[in-house]
């Protein structure tokens, strides 16, 4: 039984240590803040649902949330042919590594394979003096602190030589031919090749099947180094209205617990960083997007600081339009605004995730809408999309009203679907110009669609 007390000075602890505030944390868990200030004063405890994200947002494991003695994680451990001192590695590691990743640790320092090193730098005036420290020399209480550096470097060592795609490659098909695909992997390179020599290098762990951003609509060529990712990942699509959306969807994946799902238009992951940190079954999560370069962004940002091992994330630059995957096989699809992105072809984007999902499965993503065509509101911010010419003109065949909407979802190949309106249109402006450089759907509603195969 998890003591109330302990675990509130504990969770207290740990939140402070990573510098969130209780209404930071209840937000990255999707719940109140009043919910955390129950579990910080010890009246009431987390449900058991949430110990797996809570643990991960903290950087700690489960067994230390909730206070079990790791020394049964290191006793463990010694069934392992390795030194004392690779295991106070471990030990060291175990707050913050799950025992799935603790235990492949302990099989690559029986071969030999990991050596932690540290260097040390001094700079004295215009003299650099730097000093190599062996990690296994430091003490057991020196090398807490360094224990979540110390998994997050275990974690990218054991996956670089691994990429999950090759876990499904059974579902995929070749999106020029239709043909089966298989991984390859040789001394310089790893690919995927089809029946018909259709060849898809893997490029610093990114599947790319040659795709390219369409003509006038290169939206990621302002991110051009990972500086400016990360620079602007967070508040790309940092907002109340998204938090909610996002809740939606997480909560229904919940629900079924998907072991394959497909984040449709996944961008600078808005919303997929919610999924790789949240995500607490065992899944593989396939993140599409057109653009190579801003996939392989996702891919590091993913390995440097959203690290969960019960998600295998596979990325693949490919034209969601024509997905590299057999019919009826996959569990989920999530697109959180990736479908509208698709703009010209946004139907077939659609009907391709039809295509792919398994019968009785689901698709989860939100759409913009007006609540009615014929209202004035409508009237007059159509009149000013319309005289606003030029790409507008794209954009304006769109748009559609939640009457609309009910017969188009059908039209898409769904047995069935609900709406969740999350905000609705705003009123226009009292003037004859479109107030919106970009973005043209921001004065729209938007809703959350669950729609079903």
């Amino acid at each position: 039984m998890i003591n109330k007390i302990e675990f509130s000075n504990r969770l207290t602890d740990l939140r402070t240590k990573c510098g969130l505030s209780q209404n930071r944390l209840a937000e990255m868990l999707f719940i109140s803040g009043q919910a955390i200030s129950k579990w910080e004063t010890g009246s009431s405890l987390p449900d058991i649902e949430l110990l797996i994200p809570l643990a991960q947002i903290l950087g700690v494991s489960v067994d230390c949330l909730i206070g079990n003695d790791i020394s049964v994680i290191a006793e463990a451990l010694t069934s392992y042919d390795t030194s004392d001192e690779n295991i106070m590695l471990l030990t060291a590691m175990s707050d913050t590594l799950s025992r799935e990743y603790l235990y492949k640790a302990a099989k690559y320092f029986e071969h030999d394979k990991l050596k932690y090193t540290m260097s040390l730098t001094l700079t004295a005036e215009k003299n650099v003096y730097t000093n190599e420290i062996d990690v296994k020399e430091m003490t057991a209480e020196s090398l807490k602190p360094l224990s979540r550096h110390l998994s997050n470097l275990t974690l990218r060592a054991i996956n670089e030589s691994y990429n999950p795609v090759q876990e499904i490659t059974d579902y995929m098909r070749c999106p020029n031919c239709g043909g089966n695909l298989v991984y390859i992997k040789e001394a310089d390179c790893e690919y995927l090749m089809c029946d018909n020599n259709h060849r898809y290098d893997i490029n610093e762990g990114v599947v790319d099947f040659k795709t390219l951003e369409m003509p006038g609509f290169t939206w990621s060529s302002w991110i051009r180094r990972y500086e400016d990712f990360k620079k602007n990942n967070s508040k790309y699509y940092n907002s109340e209205l998204r938090d909610n959306d996002y809740k939606m969807c997480l909560d229904e994946l919940r629900k079924d617990k998907p072991k394959l799902i497909i984040d449709i238009g996944t961008g600078m992951m808005g919303w997929a960083s919610r999924m790789v940190r949240l995500i607490d079954w065992e899944c593989v999560l396939v993140l599409t997007d057109l653009s190579h370069r801003i996939l392989k962004y996702d891919k590091r940002y993913v390995d440097e600081v959203l690290s969960n091992p019960k998600v295998k994330v596979v990325y693949l630059a490919c034209d969601v339009r024509n997905l590299p995957f057999k019919d009826n096989t996959v569990d989920n699809i999530t697109s959180m605004g990736g479908f509208e992105a698709v703009i010209y072809d946004y139907v077939k984007a659609y009907k391709e995730s039809v295509r792919v999902l398994k019968n009785n499965h689901k698709a989860l993503f939100d759409i913009t809408y007006i609540n009615d065509r014929n209202s004035a509101d409508s009237i007059k911010w159509l009149e000013l999309i319309h005289n606003e010419g030029g790409d507008m003109k794209v954009y304006y065949n769109m748009i559609f009203d939640l009457k609309e909407l009910a017969e188009l979802i059908p039209s898409y190949g769904f047995s069935n679907h609900t709406l969740t309106v999350i905000s609705d249109p705003i009123p226009p402006p009292d003037t004859d110009v479109f107030p919106y450089n970009d973005q043209i759907s921001r004065w729209m509603g938007l809703a959350f669609v669950t729609a079903q195969k």
